[in-house]
């Protein structure tokens, strides 16, 4: 990779940060270029058998092409990159296609999560990882959930509970219940005893005690 022309090393950075595989549309949009001139950035690549296409998709020809090419972009540039394809695929984005493709755009959010500009940016996206947690936990996809979930947690402001206590609550109570779905009971006590402390009626309490009872 290194001995490509620094257009193509450019282009790779993109791709690599877009995922194994990758459109036309999305690098030229991130680029700021035509599709034509993406394409044409990408030759060199595709000649020496690095880039491939399948269907309308182009994709790296081996995942340690796309981990090496991945490794030349710097952190920060790791997170403009990904904060630019997270924001062009959430605002061009039907409703339809952003359920679709929820857990990837918020993934790319996270991944760029030091470019986001204030505390109004930083609720948006906790509120998109509650979401995608909730998502996740409603496939069984426990993991994942919870690691969205705490994902959302991390971008809440200091003193969450008197600022941001319907999110906050929320969150604390989707992640006790993914906790102890995971069998992470030492985990999911810790969080209850946080949300327990907080939460400010019955009905609140009991969404959280009863992840707390059925694992006792």
């Amino acid at each position: 990779i290194g001995k490509l022309s620094k257009t193509t090393q450019d282009a790779l950075k993109i791709c690599a940060c877009i995922g194994n595989r990758f459109d036309l549309e999305t690098l030229a949009a991130v680029k700021g270029t035509s599709v034509d001139m993406a394409l044409d950035d990408l030759t060199e690549a595709i000649k020496e058998g690095m880039i491939g296409k399948i269907g309308d998709l182009y994709v790296f020809h081996h995942d340690r092409i796309h981990e090496a090419a991945y490794s030349l972009v710097n952190e920060m540039e790791k997170s403009a990159i990904h904060y630019k394809i997270g924001k062009l695929l959430y605002d061009t984005a039907t409703e339809n296609e952003l359920q679709s493709k929820l857990f990837y755009i918020v993934d790319q959010f996270n991944l760029g999560v030091k470019m986001l500009q204030d505390n109004t940016e930083r609720e948006w996206l906790s509120r998109l990882n509650l979401e995608a947690g909730k998502k996740a936990k409603g496939s069984a996809a426990y993991a994942p959930a919870f690691h969205y979930l705490k994902s959302g947690i991390h971008l809440l402001e200091e003193n969450p509970w008197e600022k941001q206590y319907d999110l906050t609550l929320a969150l604390y109570t989707e992640s006790t219940e993914t906790a102890f779905l995971m069998g992470d009971y030492d985990r999911m006590n810790e969080l209850a005893e946080i949300a327990l402390k907080h939460a400010r009626t019955t009905l609140e309490k009991i969404k959280i005690y009863t992840s707390c009872i059925y694992a006792s």
